[in-house]
């Protein structure tokens, strides 16, 4: 199982008017490295109509420990669970920049 992990900074878009990432800019981070991971096996966005295999992101859930800021660094983790050929897990961890565990998502 390998661990694809990408450092992201935190944009406006991202957060809510108290300045903190928002369920939605969690979920942009996660498919993100989702899509970053996908295009590593060549089966990302630019593979779609070679290979005629597409992927979403369905069903998850998510324990939010701490949320960060806007213009913090986190670190998304991401690694592939169980697969068949209808379908993978995915779990993702989100580390803010001084490495404190703050997220765990599982689809």
């Amino acid at each position: 199982m390998a661990i694809i992990e990408k450092e992201y900074t935190v944009d406006l878009s991202q957060v809510g008017n108290s300045n903190l990432l928002t369920n939605h800019g969690i979920l942009e981070l996660l498919e993100s490295i989702a899509c970053y991971h996908s295009s590593l096996v060549h089966l990302g966005i630019n593979e779609i109509n070679e290979t005629g295999f597409t992927w979403m992101l369905l069903h998850w859930k998510v324990k939010v420990f701490k949320r960060v800021c806007y213009g913090d660094t986190v670190k998304v983790k991401t690694w592939a669970g169980y697969a068949n050929k209808f379908y993978t897990l995915r779990d993702f961890e989100i580390y803010d920049n001084e490495r404190k565990f703050n997220l765990y998502c599982k689809f």
